[in-house]
């Protein structure tokens, strides 16, 4: 009779190693087993010694998934300035696109977001479309109200306005190029009237010159010893105005010149100041783009002023008139091309066809009020603008989206192009689940034995090549052999004979 410590010792020979065995086992074949640290010994690719991939999978067994070090992982570029262009010295490595970053790195100014490749260039003395080159083929807009091709006014990209070259811009005959002539005017716009190099004439054909005493050389009605006229002007060069003159002018407005005369008789004539109610209407006022007639020439808005494009997309950002007065005009940014009345709205912060408001054309699912531009429908198009189709619809990387049958984007193994494996789950998306897989087939499925292990394939556990032979060792080269066992049962016999 055996006794039961002898039992006891017996099983623990037997058990021992084959507990052993399970867990030196190389279930996938990958040359690492559950004691090595083979976090998934049924995944041939996953293993301590396996190359991490962006894939939701440890394939490294080091408890981190989708790591920085991943091979396919992705370096992304800081935007800043949301211009969809990126900073080059601003990157971080990883799987997944982090809120901010682009795979664009060429932003050469990632503070201002109309400084991009491509960008138009204005005259700001910036380097706008980063191509190394700083307002070039670009000349600042200007405003020559009197068209002698001279600006009286500079606009700035930021639609400030400077004084230009033009020191009159209403008067043709006085710029940077014109002849100084005697005539109490700075012609040629150097700062000096009347400067020794002028004409010293008699301009007016009144027979005197300003040497003469002619203090209005550009009025012919003016000049010493003539008429005292009742026109609000000094006509006889003595430093007094309408005396001794028998009409009386009448300025209502305060501007120097005359609305009405009234003669010793109490008769009213029109006087030269067509508007005598507004100051800024009078002979020789700067004509402005209001819809009056400011200079009192009989015209209206003549070479009142301009509109400038500076982004060339046929709409004004400003208009100036004579007087260097700037008006919005309707291209709510001038800068930028793309964004104009009747241009195409599209899903990224701004107003695009300035009809003051942002990105109204998409919806706004979780009512955030903030549009959904994170992903497009699926339907061909690039509805958000920024040069993707269907985008955000491949969170796996499989590279097959949702739109185009991916059943399950969570799962690279799950798209219409994997083959059906025996695992519960739709691999190809065809509605069925693990369809045409025979149990203890070919493909390295499991049959319904008591070892969980493939019978009739070639991992070496199934029964038939792995499991114990006569005379033989297990599969793995762990298990216990006949030839060990035969020696201790004769011990056993032997006692028990004693």
């Amino acid at each position: 009779m055996i006794r039961k410590p002898a039992l006891l010792f017996l099983a623990l020979l037997i058990s021992s190693p084959t507990a052993m065995a399970q867990q030196s086992r190389d279930r996938d074949g990958d040359g690492y087993s559950t004691r090595d640290g083979d976090c998934d010994d049924t995944d041939a690719t996953v293993n301590p010694g396996a190359t991490e991939y962006c894939d939701n999978v440890d394939n490294d067994c080091d408890g981190v998934i989708d790591e920085s070090d991943a091979v396919d992982a992705v370096t992304w570029y800081a935007d800043l300035d949301g211009d969809g262009y990126g900073d080059a010295n601003n990157s971080v490595t990883t799987c997944a696109q982090p809120t901010g970053y682009v795979l664009d790195s060429t932003d050469c100014d990632d503070t201002n977001a109309s400084i991009y490749p491509g960008a138009s260039e204005i005259a700001d003395g910036l380097d706008n479309d980063c191509d190394g080159q700083i307002d070039e083929n670009t000349s600042s807009g200007g405003v020559d109200s009197d068209g002698d091709g001279y600006y009286g006014w500079i606009v700035n990209s930021d639609g400030t306005v400077t004084q230009g070259d033009d020191c009159d811009d209403s008067d043709p005959s006085v710029n940077p190029g014109a002849t100084e002539v005697r005539d109490g005017i700075d012609n040629d716009c150097d700062g000096q009237i009347d400067e020794g190099g002028g004409t010293f004439g008699d301009v007016d054909g009144d027979g005197y010159t300003t040497s003469d005493g002619d203090c209005d050389d550009r009025d012919a009605t003016v000049y010493p010893g003539a008429p005292e006229l009742a026109d609000g002007i000094d006509n006889d060069c003595d430093g007094l105005v309408d005396e001794n003159t028998s009409n009386q002018g009448i300025d209502a407005d305060g501007d120097g010149y005359y609305g009405w005369y009234v003669d010793a008789n109490g008769n009213v004539t029109q006087g030269e100041d067509c508007d005598d109610n507004d100051p800024t209407v009078y002979p020789g006022a700067p004509e402005a783009r209001d819809g009056v007639d400011n200079d009192c020439d009989g015209q209206v808005d003549e070479g009142s002023g301009q509109g400038l494009d500076t982004d060339g997309d046929g709409y004004d950002g400003w208009w100036f008139d004579a007087r260097g007065n700037a008006y919005p005009g309707d291209d709510c940014n001038d800068s930028d091309p793309s964004v104009h009345p009747g241009a195409r709205e599209d899903c990224n912060g701004v107003d695009d066809d300035c009809d003051n408001a942002v990105d109204e054309d998409f919806p706004d699912a979780n009512g955030d009020g903030i549009p959904d531009c994170d992903q497009d429908p699926c339907d061909g198009l690039d509805n958000d603008g920024d040069g993707m189709v269907d985008e955000g619809h491949d969170n796996d990387r499989d590279g097959v989206t949702t739109c185009d049958g991916d059943c399950d984007d969570s799962d690279p193994s799950s798209n219409p192009n994997e083959r059906e494996v025996l695992d519960g789950l739709d691999n190809d998306c065809d509605g069925g689940i693990d369809e045409g897989i025979q149990q203890g087939d070919d493909t390295g499925n499991p049959s319904p034995d008591d070892t969980g292990n493939p019978s009739g394939d070639d991992t070496g556990y199934g029964m038939g090549d792995g499991g114990l032979k006569p005379g033989g060792c297990t599969g793995s080269g762990t298990g216990m052999s006949y030839a060990l066992l035969l020696p201790l049962l004769g011990l056993f016999r032997l006692r028990r004979r004693r």
